[in-house]
């Protein structure tokens, strides 16, 4: 994992904070955080969240799509990270929880690839990357986000190790080799969590 504070520039980290913030601002619930199959590790009571799909198959689905494409581009220039594509920006809002919920380990994106996380707020509720791979030349059984699950019942036999964990600290990013398994968890202390998650290509390191 690489982490960098003060990612974004303040101008434009503020104007982008304040429109995600705003009242306006359209979210989408979503029953479960995160791709899995039924597993009854998981609290399905407080695994439902918010979410915004800002770009996704190289379309641009919202008015926030270019801020945050900017902001990525700024940060992997500090980083030395090359941008090879761009996959899917996608806005998640957790809100607090009466118990502190890790949601269940998935990746993100079934081809290689890598993940990028800016936090927008200070919060409670880490994120947890595990040691474990999804390994793609196993041959699944979909080719698509259902492989990554088989992978995880099947050969992981649902069982993962914390490899690193990252606080939501605001305008901090973190990014990593997206083909480890990894997963969001809820604040119990702040009103919400919110992050916006890139799934982008680079062959730097």
């Amino acid at each position: 994992m690489k982490t960098l504070h003060n990612a974004v520039t303040p101008t434009l980290f503020n104007r982008v904070k304040t429109m995600i913030e705003s009242e306006q601002f359209p979210w989408y619930y979503v029953a479960n955080t995160a791709y899995t199959a039924n597993d009854d590790q998981f609290d399905e009571l407080y695994n439902g969240s918010f979410a915004h799909m800002a770009f996704n198959d190289g379309k641009k689905n919202s008015e926030c799509s270019d801020l945050l494409e900017a902001c990525l581009l700024s940060i992997l220039d500090n980083m030395n990270i090359k941008l090879s594509k761009l996959h899917r920006i996608r806005i998640g809002y957790l809100p607090v929880s009466p118990v502190h919920t890790i949601n269940p380990p998935h990746i993100d994106f079934i081809p290689k690839h890598k993940v990028g996380l800016l936090y927008l707020n200070d919060s409670d509720g880490d994120t947890y990357i595990y040691n474990e791979k999804y390994d793609n030349s196993q041959g699944g059984l979909y080719n698509d986000h259902r492989d990554s699950i088989w992978y995880y019942e099947k050969v992981l036999n649902k069982t993962v190790t914390v490899k690193e964990q990252s606080t939501p600290v605001e305008n901090k990013f973190i990014t990593f080799d997206g083909h480890h398994y990894h997963s969001s968890s809820s604040p119990t202390q702040t009103k919400r969590r919110i992050t916006v998650n890139y799934v982008y290509s680079s062959n730097d390191w």
